[in-house]
C-alpha cells in the first residue's frame, strides 16, 4: 500500500537521542529523520576532524519493501551483506 502525505512519519529507534540533542529533522522516504544539527559548516568541520555518523536503522524496515523480485539488486549494492540474509529489527 502507497504511504499518503496524510500518512504519520515512522521513526527509528534513535529518535528521541536525535531530538534531544537538538537535530533538525526532515521527513525522508516516510521516515522523521535527522537533516543537521549545529549547521553545514560546523558539521563538516566536525565530520574532517573526528567522524560523522549515519542513522541507518530504518534500513532493516524499508527492506521488508525489497523483498520483491528484482528489488534485491539495489540493497546489495548499499549494503555488505546478502539481502536475502539480513532480518528486521
Amino acid at each position: 500500500m502507497a504511504r499518503t502525505p496524510a500518512d504519520p512519519l515512522q521513526t527509528t529507534p534513535l529518535h528521541a537521542w536525535h531530538r534531544a540533542r537538538g537535530a533538525r529533522m526532515t521527513p525522508f522516504g516516510g521516515w522523521d529523520m535527522p537533516l543537521q544539527y549545529e549547521g553545514l559548516a560546523e558539521e563538516h568541520r566536525a565530520v574532517r576532524a573526528a567522524a560523522g555518523l549515519f542513522d541507518v536503522s530504518h534500513g532493516p524496515h524499508a527492506l521488508r519493501e525489497t523483498r520483491a523480485a528484482g528489488r534485491r539488486a539495489p540493497v546489495a549494492a548499499a549494503t555488505p551483506a546478502e539481502p536475502r540474509r539480513l532480518q528486521s529489527g
